[in-house]
C-alpha cells in the first residue's frame, strides 16, 4: 500500500522552516538590523522589580533603541537612541555620556554593555 507524499508536504516544510528560523545567526549587523528582542527574565535584582520588560529594536545596522516597560505603569516608553557594533559573537551597545552636573554617581563618560549574541538568544549582563 502507497503512502501519499502530499499528506507529509506541508509538515515536513514547517519543520524547514522552523529549523532554518531558530539556526538563524544574528551575530551579522545586516541580520539583526529590524529586529525587536525582548527580556523580560532579569539577573540584577534591582531591574527585576522595576521592569515588567526590555526590549532592543534593532533599527539600523549602527542604532539601536531600547525600550521598557516599567511593573505597575501603562507606559511603554523608548530610553532613547543607542549605537551598537558587533564583533564576532559580542554585542556592545554605547550609552552616551551624561553630563556630570545631571548624575551624581558616574562621569561623564560614555559607558558600554557588552553581550553575546548566540545564533537567536541575546544575553546581556542584566538578563536571563
Amino acid at each position: 500500500m502507497a503512502i501519499p507524499m502530499k499528506k507529509y508536504i506541508l509538515p515536513i516544510l514547517i519543520v524547514i522552516a522552523f529549523i532554518s528560523n531558530s539556526c538563524t545567526d544574528y551575530s551579522n549587523v545586516k541580520l539583526i538590523s529590524g529586529t525587536v528582542w525582548r527580556c523580560s527574565s532579569f539577573t540584577d535584582v534591582e531591574m527585576a522589580q522595576t521592569y515588567e520588560y526590555v526590549e532592543f529594536h534593532f533599527i539600523s545596522e549602527t542604532q539601536v533603541q531600547m525600550w521598557e516597560k516599567k511593573k505597575n505603569e501603562y507606559l511603554y516608553q523608548s530610553s532613547g537612541t543607542l549605537k551598537y557594533s558587533i564583533s564576532g559573537k559580542t554585542i556592545t551597545i554605547t550609552i552616551p555620556a551624561i553630563p556630570q552636573e545631571i548624575t551624581i554617581r558616574d562621569p561623564s563618560t560614555p559607558q558600554d554593555i557588552e553581550g553575546v549574541i548566540e545564533y537567536n538568544k541575546l544575553t546581556v549582563p542584566f538578563t536571563n
